[in-house]
């Protein structure tokens, strides 16, 4: 970088889930919470339809301001009426380009094919030879926990097993999505606290999704569709046979 420019911090989002009956004392601390150096903005909402669900805080900020505001909540409000969800990145950062590297599906369904493959569980940004593999960018973790979910591991037609394998930074935005649907999952314990699904529990919500069990379905008319050319390919070759 140019000599005296000084690096520019990321921004993070603080994700902080409230119990209903302190949301309004959070509400009169936004004008203070907005207030601190390093505070950019501020979202607090409770999910329509459900009085009992808690209040979910979206700040955006520098990460040092933030575990201020963090540690202000916390010491505000009384015990178990703030819960800490984590840390995010921004949304505008969030659908971006994340990678994951694709091993069998090649060799099963050809590039064009896997790449088709991809492209069902949502948008394919990139798609890229190297070798025996290949480079797909995707734009959402939600589309590379489907690819996981349905194509990684699965045995293809010559035998061979598949691999959807996301890189580091990927693996992090799947984790944070998954967190994120967790948390909307919570339920409020007889304690002021919240019980959050498990993994299991989880897995099992987030494959009732409507987003998720339309790119299922995509990818069985996908996978129907190759069965069938390749049966006819059968037919074909069988027929010329002396």
């Amino acid at each position: 970088r140019p000599l005296g420019q000084v690096p520019q911090q990321r921004m993070e989002v603080l994700l902080l889930d409230v119990v209903p009956n302190s949301a309004g004392l959070v509400e009169s601390l936004r004008e203070e919470i907005l207030a601190r150096p390093g505070v950019n903005k501020m979202h607090f909402a409770q999910p329509a339809g459900n009085l009992n669900a808690p209040w979910r805080a979206e700040i955006l900020g520098l990460p040092e301001a933030l575990q201020e505001v963090k540690t202000f909540l916390t010491n505000t409000l009384e015990y178990g009426a703030v819960r800490v969800v984590g840390f995010d990145i921004p949304k505008f950062e969030a659908e971006s380009n994340l990678c994951v590297t694709v091993r069998g599906l090649q060799e099963a369904f050809g590039q064009g094919g896997a790449c088709a493959a991809l492209m069902a569980c949502g948008r394919v940004l990139q798609w890229i030879k190297a070798g025996e593999d290949a480079y797909c960018w995707l734009t959402s973790a939600e589309a590379v926990w489907v690819a996981q979910q349905f194509l990684h591991g699965a045995v293809c037609s010559n035998g061979t097993a598949s691999s959807v394998l996301p890189d580091e930074a990927t693996r992090e935005a799947v984790s944070r999505w998954r967190e994120r649907r967790r948390s909307a999952l919570a339920t409020p314990g007889p304690r002021g606290d919240w019980r959050l699904p498990t993994d299991e529990e989880l897995d099992n919500e987030l494959l009732t999704d409507q987003t998720i069990q339309a790119a299922k379905g995509r990818l069985e008319d996908f996978l129907s569709y190759v069965a069938q050319v390749d049966s006819y390919a059968d037919s074909d070759a069988k027929e010329q046979r002396p």
